[in-house]
């Protein structure tokens, strides 16, 4: 793992973009490798909402870094190839607030979906299928089922052409808490989904329906359909079905990741 000494040494270190909470930069290591860097946004619009409530600079700040070490703690746990491995971290109390805490990541470039919309659908079909093997993952995690808050295509990056959940800090494993079925309603711009509530008082698998209609509103409805080889359309509108009504999606997971099915185009025959 990287540390505090290897972030001493970055050279050729340039901005990459920023969020609500975080700066994200890239450098160079000592042996050449370039890697993504993020830090507390001081600047950003958490701080300054919270200054404009609170007037507490040290607290907001250390609001914020909390969102940081909370994405750190979650990389460290959640170990998937469509989540962005964490090279390294380094923590110094002596630097100004918006440095304390860094860490260390993979390099991408962010998901710009109308470039993908542009791409051939085999490149658009990849990326579907790579976020169906996230949100598996996520539903069956080591901390339970996950759900991803801000779940939109600019918490993702492209490595190496390989979809990445990048951004985490809005992540959750706690289900909807309940009475009833009608305090498990899930609610969407376009529909509502009923959902039922357990005996334990949670919300009965919210956070994975939650996953599986945002894959669907952001992703598999721009990237699915369109160009699509005549041989895959019974197996996409499947999904397409699945997802958007959220109507048994266990049987999402296992069949369409693990099938192989006749294609006209050989680059995709195995793609599942």
């Amino acid at each position: 793992m990287l540390t505090c000494q290897d972030l001493s040494y970055l050279s050729r270190i340039d901005y990459i973009g920023s969020g609500f909470t975080k700066l994200v930069l890239k450098g160079t290591l000592l042996n050449g490798k370039d890697i993504a860097i993020k830090t507390v946004h001081g600047e950003g619009n958490d701080v300054k909402n919270c200054m404009k409530a609170y007037g507490d600079r040290v607290g907001c700040h250390r609001l914020a870094t909390y969102k940081l070490q909370k994405e750190i703690a979650l990389m460290q746990i959640l170990r998937h190839p469509g989540i962005t491995q964490l090279h390294g971290q380094c923590y110094v109390n002596s630097d100004p607030a918006d440095l304390r805490v860094t860490a260390m990541l993979d390099l991408g470039t962010p998901l710009e979906m109308i470039q993908l919309l542009q791409a051939p659908w085999e490149e658009r079909f990849k990326v579907c299928l790579e976020l169906v093997r996230l949100l598996h993952y996520l539903a069956n995690s080591p901390l339970g089922s996950v759900a991803l808050l801000d779940f939109q295509p600019r918490q993702f990056i492209l490595v190496e052409g390989s979809l990445k959940l990048t951004d985490l800090d809005d992540a959750t494993n706690e289900e909807i808490l309940c009475r009833q079925d009608t305090d498990c309603t899930l609610t969407f711009p376009a529909r509502s989904f009923g959902v039922t509530c357990s005996a334990a008082g949670t919300c009965v698998e919210a956070n994975e329906k939650r996953n599986l209609y945002n894959a669907y509103r952001f992703f598999f409805t721009y990237l699915l359909p369109h160009a699509s080889p005549p041989a895959l359309r019974p197996l996409l509108q499947d999904i397409m079905n699945t997802t958007g009504t959220l109507s048994n999606q266990k049987q999402l997971f296992p069949a369409h990741i693990s099938a192989c099915v006749p294609s006209d185009r050989p680059a995709i025959k195995c793609l599942l």
